[in-house]
């Protein structure tokens, strides 16, 4: 299984995660769906790109192999962005929920689909700059991938 399987399998688990999740923008009242992206945002071709918030960006970072017929360890990124325009700035109270909602899933439970295994570490990172009124988080995971075995005399 290889990370782009890894990848994808993330992305539906986080859809259905976070299925019943909404963030809210206080001022307006505006609920939205999280929306999903493999890898990196869509380019948005006449469309208004604020659609596309709240997001999750699922996105393979690196990954290594350390000897042979050994699992592959997969490095994940997990990029979240929400929109308040609420004067408190309290839009990082939404990614901070986002971000424990993911811990509690891996932590409870560490197998993804048939094949994929978090191990901590778990690092996440809430944006310091002023993006106002748009919100920024982080999570480094890493996935363990099924190992590729030797065949043949080579064994």
């Amino acid at each position: 299984m290889t990370p782009i399987f890894l990848q994808k399998s993330l992305v539906e688990e986080l859809k259905a995660l976070f299925a019943g999740f909404c963030s809210t923008d206080d001022v307006v009242g505006k609920r939205g769906q999280v929306n999903i992206f493999a890898q990196d945002l869509p380019i948005a071709f006449g469309g208004d790109e604020e659609e596309r918030v709240p997001y999750i960006i699922v996105r393979i970072d690196s990954g290594n192999i350390q000897e042979l017929n050994q699992q592959e360890r997969v490095e994940m990124i997990l990029v979240f962005c929400v929109k308040s325009t609420n004067e408190n700035r309290q839009g990082y109270l939404d990614i901070m929920n986002m971000i424990q909602r993911v811990k509690d899933r891996f932590f409870r439970k560490y197998r993804l689909g048939e094949y994929f295994f978090f191990e901590p570490p778990f690092e996440w990172v809430v944006q310091e700059e002023d993006t106002f009124p748009y919100f920024y988080g982080a999570v480094k995971m890493n996935f363990y991938c099924p190992a590729i075995i030797l065949e043949g005399d080579l064994c």
